[in-house]
Formats: structure tokens, sequence, C-alpha cells
């Protein structure tokens, strides 16, 4: 369940399906989903061939931010979790190569915003966003460093 492993397996089947599973533990990171074993993304297949077409698309972010009601850590820099896709995407050359090239989507202040006016919740949105934003920096400082 290494990011090793399955990133190496998915390269061998395909680049694209490499390149969509560092966008979803790019995303795992920022927003903490610290569940996303084996069982937790999948590939699509051409249901006349069976070839195998896609990863699925994104499912399982339960765990994800402060569903546990746990501290949220703003100190990137001493975060286990996020440390551990610095040095995957960082001591990996493919998966360094795809991420420094991949079009990563701009999440802000007002992106965030405007997704949590659309949701029925009492949790802190001043500390959801400061880490949201904060981690997203971080690993986009990284991105333009490599």
């Amino acid at each position: 369940e290494s990011y090793i492993d399955v990133f190496h397996k998915l390269y061998s089947m395909n680049k694209e399906f490499a390149k969509s599973y560092i966008k979803l533990i790019w995303l795992d990171t920022i927003v903490y989903n610290v569940d996303r074993h084996n069982q937790n993304y999948g590939l699509l297949r051409n249901r006349y061939t069976g070839e195998y077409v896609s990863l699925a698309p994104n499912f399982d972010n339960n765990l994800a931010l402060i569903s546990r009601n746990e501290t949220l850590n703003l100190d990137v820099k001493k975060d286990g979790f996020m440390n551990y896709f610095v040095k995957f995407v960082k001591n990996n050359s493919k998966a360094k190569d795809i991420y420094i090239n991949l079009d990563l989507p701009l999440i802000n202040k007002e992106t965030i915003e405007r997704c949590y006016s659309e949701l029925n919740t009492t949790k802190n949105i001043q500390l959801i966003t400061k880490y949201i934003v904060g981690r997203y920096n971080y690993l986009i400082n990284i991105k333009n460093k490599l």
C-alpha cells in the first residue's frame, strides 16, 4: 500500500493512470485524507473488452480534515503525512516529472468559502481555510522548486 508500489504498478499499466494517482494522493495530502488504502481507489474497465481505461473517480474521503474532531496541525513541515508525499515525489524521478508538469487546480480562500456555503455544517471555516490553503501553498512551492 505504499505510494511507490502503487505508482509503479499504475505507471507500468499506463502513464495516465499514474498521473491520476498522483493527483488523487496530492488532494489527499491537502485535506489530510489518511485513509487511501488499496481498497479506496480503483480502475475502470471497458465493459466489452475488459481493457483498463482510467483510474476511477475519487471516492471515500470520509476521514479527511476534521472528520474525527482532531486538531488540525497548521505546521506543514512537521506533518508526517505531508512529508510522506513530498518525499515520494522528490525521490521518484518518474513521479517527480509527472508532478512538476501537473496542471493543478487553484485552491484559495474564495474556492473554499464557495464550497463551504453549500454545506450544512458548523465546522470552523476560518481554521479549515487556513489549513487547506497552507497545505496547498506548501505543495505548490515544493512543485515549483523541483
